[in-house]
């Protein structure tokens, strides 16, 4: 193998390892987003939880005191 054979080879190796780092870092970021994502949902639906509980709460309320003797 002459210099210019191992040159070549070194800078193919070097690209692999660019792509290869590229995609793992690719990865990282999906991920932090898949996560990022799902604890969005999570955090909507906690929301609407809260929220109904809280009409429900209200809704109550005014029946007992709609029925209450003045």
């Amino acid at each position: 193998m002459n210099w210019d054979q191992f040159v070549a080879l070194l800078r193919e190796h070097q690209r692999q390892i660019a792509a290869t780092d590229h995609l793992i870092n690719q990865m990282q970021h999906n991920e932090v987003i898949g996560y990022t994502q799902a604890d969005e949902r999570r955090l909507h639906a906690l929301g609407d939880l809260l929220f109904a509980a809280n009409e429900s709460l209200i809704g109550e309320y005014y029946k007992i005191k709609d029925n209450a003797p003045s």
